[in-house]
């Protein structure tokens, strides 16, 4: 008897807190059928309203028949010609551009390994000392060319 006054004891707090609780997605219910509601009646009544003017359409086709072909010869002239003629140029020019491509990238690449190179041999064949001694031949040169600017000066 212990063990069934326990099962209703643990679950009646749990059916109390469910039923106060309602899901998010629950409370959007309503707005999401008057928001449906509202869209099939909006596109019902355009359907409604195209069916009176389908019938002018031919009309109005035959009116306006050469200011449309106008226009259309007019972009056959300022689009669909420049366009072809630079899509036929760029495919008769593809060969030379990848020649030059592959020639500045293969240009690039040789210039930096012997850039490479250059670096290794420089640091295995000259000795750590000597780039100390340009730096003071270059220091001295510089304080010769300050003091004869002085002397130009006074």
């Amino acid at each position: 008897m212990s063990s069934t006054s326990f099962a209703t004891a643990t679950t009646t707090p749990l059916l109390e807190t469910t039923s106060q609780y309602t899901a998010p997605l629950a409370q959007l219910v309503p707005y999401v059928k008057a928001t449906s509601l509202f869209v099939l009646r909006a596109a019902n009544s355009a359907f409604q309203f195209s069916k009176h003017l389908v019938v002018p359409i031919p009309i109005l086709a035959y009116i306006f028949a050469p200011v449309t072909v106008f226009l259309g010869y007019l972009f056959y002239i300022f689009v669909f010609a420049p366009y072809s003629t630079l899509l036929y140029l760029l495919e008769a020019l593809h060969p030379l551009y990848v020649f030059c491509g592959v020639a500045c990238l293969t240009g690039i690449l040789l210039g930096l390994v012997a850039r490479g190179v250059a670096a290794v041999l420089i640091a295995f064949l000259v000795p750590p000392n000597e780039p100390q001694a340009v730096v003071k031949a270059e220091n001295t040169m510089k304080k010769e060319e300050s003091s004869t600017d002085e002397e130009h000066e006074s």
